[in-house]
């Protein structure tokens, strides 16, 4: 992917040559993975240490979504998602890992989940109204963005968001 790139793009990126972009653009990328290995291997140890600990295996799908090993992510939010079902992070990453792996109504049904769990936060609103928007839904987006808005008043995300929803939703209206 790297080499291709660098045949077609333009001899100077970003005021270096591109090769020189490049070189650093792969060392960085590198760099990024040696790091987020590491970091697998560390979470995964403390899993080893205490497997009871919903916190702990939260990192750990959220660190092997990150290595971009969805299936496996997903796998993991799965299986945790049976020992600790009334944890609000495990379903959390369970509806994460479900969208990542295209397991559109069950994240849906996760988020709408842990709404439930936590019907006075904002959080879980937010959190579904990024999952609607990443899907187009944008008049959904804006009703849980709105609900976000709500229940947190002065988190300044809660109001960007919907204020882009309410605009992709005139904009669509508009068309």
């Amino acid at each position: 992917v790297f080499k291709r790139a660098q045949k077609l793009a333009p001899p100077k990126v970003e005021g270096q040559s591109r090769s020189i972009y490049f070189n650093n653009l792969f060392a960085y990328v590198f760099t990024q993975l040696q790091q987020n290995r590491r970091a697998l291997e560390n979470v995964q140890s403390l899993v080893k240490a205490d497997p009871h600990d919903p916190e702990v295996r939260f990192r750990l799908i959220l660190m092997t979504a990150r290595t971009a090993d969805f299936g496996k992510a997903y796998a993991l939010a799965e299986q945790a998602l049976k020992e600790f079902p009334s944890d609000p992070q495990t379903v959390l990453a369970y509806a994460l890992t479900s969208y990542f792996t295209t397991h559109n109504a069950a994240a849906e049904a996760a988020y709408g989940r842990l709404i439930r769990m936590e019907p006075n936060s904002a959080q879980p609103y937010f959190a579904r109204g990024n999952f609607y928007t990443d899907l187009g839904r944008y008049n959904d987006a804006a009703r849980d963005f709105a609900m976000a808005v709500a229940k947190d008043t002065n988190n300044y995300s809660n109001h960007y968001m919907y204020g882009v929803v309410l605009l992709l939703v005139h904009k669509i209206s508009k068309s």
